[in-house]
Parts: C-alpha cells; sequence; structure tokens
C-alpha cells in the first residue's frame, strides 16, 4: 500500500511497457501505468490511490557492473562459458582395424552421475583439457584379437574381453560411473 501523496507532489499518468520496474513485494516485471513522487520513489496506477504497489527501477548500471563482473572473473580463471560438448560416435577406420586398436576420448561433468558422461571427438578432447567443468579420459579399445584370454608359449595373452574391461576399469578410477556407460567390451570388435 502507498503512501499518501498530495497530487502536487507527483508525476500522474506514466506508462512502461515493461523491462523498466519491478513490483517491490514480488520481484516481479511491471507493466502499465504508474507514478513518481517528488522523493524519487513509483507506484502502480495512473494516480495516487490505496492500492498502489511500489514499484522499482531495473538498474541498468547495476546490470553491466555485475555482467563486467563475470568478465573479469571468467578471465582470471580462465573459465569461459561456452555449450556442453558435442556427443559424437567415434566409429573405427580400416586402418584402426589394421592397428587391432583405436582412441575413444570421453567427458563427464565434475559435478555429474553417469548421465553426464559421453563420447566425443579428439577435437572436443582437446577443447576440454583446461575446462574445470569437465573431467576427460583418452583410453586405448582393442578391436582385434582373441576374445579370451590365451597361453602362448607359457605367457598369458590378454584377450580382447578382458582387456578392454581392465582398461574401462583403470579408467573409471579417474572417471567415476565410466565402466557403467562402457558396458560391452567388444563393441566394434571384428575377427
Amino acid at each position: 500500500m502507498a503512501t499518501y501523496y498530495p497530487l502536487s507532489r507527483i508525476t500522474p499518468n506514466l506508462y512502461t511497457s515493461g523491462n523498466q520496474f519491478t513490483v517491490a513485494l514480488t520481484g516481479k516485471d511491471y507493466k502499465g501505468y504508474y507514478y513518481s513522487t517528488y522523493d524519487g520513489k513509483y507506484f502502480t496506477g495512473e494516480t495516487v490511490s490505496p492500492s498502489a504497489l511500489e514499484i522499482i527501477p531495473i538498474d541498468a548500471n547495476k546490470k553491466q557492473t555485475l555482467s563486467l563482473g563475470t568478465a573479469k572473473y571468467d578471465s582470471m580463471t580462465n573459465i569461459t562459458t561456452k555449450p556442453s560438448p558435442v556427443s559424437y560416435v567415434a566409429v573405427p577406420t580400416p586402418q584402426d582395424y589394421k592397428n587391432g586398436y583405436y582412441q575413444r576420448f570421453f567427458s563427464k561433468r565434475v559435478n555429474g552421475d553417469l548421465s553426464t558422461i559421453q563420447e566425443i571427438s579428439q577435437d572436443t578432447f582437446t577443447t576440454l583439457a583446461n575446462n574445470v567443468l569437465y573431467n576427460t579420459i583418452q583410453i586405448q579399445w582393442m578391436l582385434t584379437g582373441p576374445l579370451e584370454d590365451k597361453y602362448m608359449s607359457g605367457m598369458l595373452v590378454l584377450g580382447v574381453i578382458n582387456r578392454n574391461t581392465k582398461t574401462v576399469t583403470q579408467a573409471s578410477r579417474q572417471m567415476q560411473y565410466l565402466d557403467q556407460y562402457l558396458t560391452n567390451p567388444i563393441e566394434y570388435y571384428q575377427k
């Protein structure tokens, strides 16, 4: 409820189309008629009324200061606001199959769970290297060879299943939930 002001001490019949004032009680944007008082206050309605609510100007200078403050912080901490990394399906090439393996890259939000893990491209991996919001990891994924472990000349040779499973288990120490994301150790396997 507005304080009483004599008509000689107000400027009546002003209008705002929005984004200029917020209602003091609710913080919501105000659009409509308002009046200003001699002491620099603003109220809803065309003129003095017992039902008028105080409205507060949106301070453009304050907004500018906040955005400048954020920019200064971002530059000091090397944090930039960028869109989330784009998921990328890394399909092995014929050369990868000749080599018997290929490199896979993953990212996860630092404070995220399983749902924030995604496979990414090598370029995105490089871009995220200094981003404190993301944890990244690169793994070597076996594509060819025996599926099961075998003894050859008295030595144990790990098969694709065991090797990829161990790789994922070790990588999960650095990126929690990766073992729940990569559940198929023979993904992309070829005889």
